[in-house]
């Protein structure tokens, strides 16, 4: 499947396979980035998620992960492996009413090998989520 054609069906409530496993969308946010950029922050019924960037068509899978992590100022930590910073920016979290709910701060850090480590800070809520995941490409990606 197509990038677009996972989004297409994600927006509309459908399941799609990644990887061999359903992904069952129960939560579809949009990050509106400072840079002008949206990333799609999408949410299933366990553990993953998936950030769909509509205009690169690349799509991350996420898993999270409550672990204790090493931060330092430029890298973290995490299952014996060291994650560089590769990305930061500030966005705006849009509901699917189109309704501004949240403001976040991202930040991802990646291994050598492409392994990403995100972590997402939600400003009006406090919260920190911190995520591992993986770049997926257009053949993992089955209808349901």
């Amino acid at each position: 499947m197509e990038i677009l054609e996972v989004l297409t069906a994600l927006k509309k409530g459908d399941s799609v396979v990644v990887r061999d496993r359903t992904f069952e969308p129960v939560n579809f946010d949009e990050f509106h980035l400072e840079t002008g950029e949206s990333i799609f922050w999408i949410q299933d019924h366990g553990d993953m998620w998936m950030a769909i960037d509509e205009s690169s068509e690349e799509a991350i899978l996420f898993h999270q992960v409550d672990a204790d992590v090493e931060f330092g100022s430029e890298s973290v930590f995490y299952s014996g492996d060291d994650y560089e910073l590769s990305f930061e920016a500030s966005a705006t979290v849009v509901d699917e009413d189109g309704t501004d709910t949240d403001t976040v701060e991202l930040k991802d850090y990646e291994t050598n090998d492409g392994q990403l480590f995100r972590m997402i800070e939600f400003e009006v809520v406090g919260d920190v989520m911190t995520l591992v995941g993986r770049k997926v490409a257009e053949e993992e990606f089955k209808k349901a």
